[in-house]
């Protein structure tokens, strides 16, 4: 820990506390673990949200195991907020991947219908143009034949 923090690497630092964390835990030695994990999450370095959940969830079972059933249900809340506020994250990315996706479909639905569109209507116009001039050689005939 102490080299990482002489390297100022918070994260490879944080990483080495939180092992401590479970060493102490799962030793008996709650409090020193409740120690590491506050210093964690009080950390400016602890952005990121998996980190925190764990750490959450890890204040709250150590406090648990601690007898102190107010901080332990504190920690579970701050945990299942965050969960909910990730899931709802998700939940949103999720629906807009998918709004995107139907969009595009409907572009393309779009795109090809006006696709066939124009080559009906320029089928059409060669019809038209074939019309015409059969109607000009037609007339180019019967007056020839004047």
């Amino acid at each position: 820990i102490r080299l990482a923090d002489k390297l100022n690497d918070a994260y490879l630092s944080g990483n080495f506390k939180f092992q401590l964390y479970k060493l102490y835990f799962e030793t008996g030695k709650y409090n020193e673990a409740k120690d590491i994990l506050i210093s964690l999450v009080k950390s400016p370095t602890n952005q990121y949200t998996e980190n925190r959940l764990t750490q959450y969830y890890g204040l709250s079972e150590t406090y648990e195991k601690l007898g102190d059933v107010n901080n332990a249900y504190k920690w579970l809340k701050e945990y299942s907020s965050l969960l909910d506020s990730v899931h709802r994250s998700k939940l949103k990315e999720a629906l807009a991947e998918q709004e995107a996706r139907f969009n595009n479909t409907e572009k393309e639905k779009e795109i090809q219908s006006l696709k066939s569109i124009q080559a009906l209507e320029k089928q059409q116009k060669k019809k038209q143009d074939f019309k015409e001039t059969k109607i000009v050689l037609k007339r180019f005939k019967s007056f020839k034949k004047l």
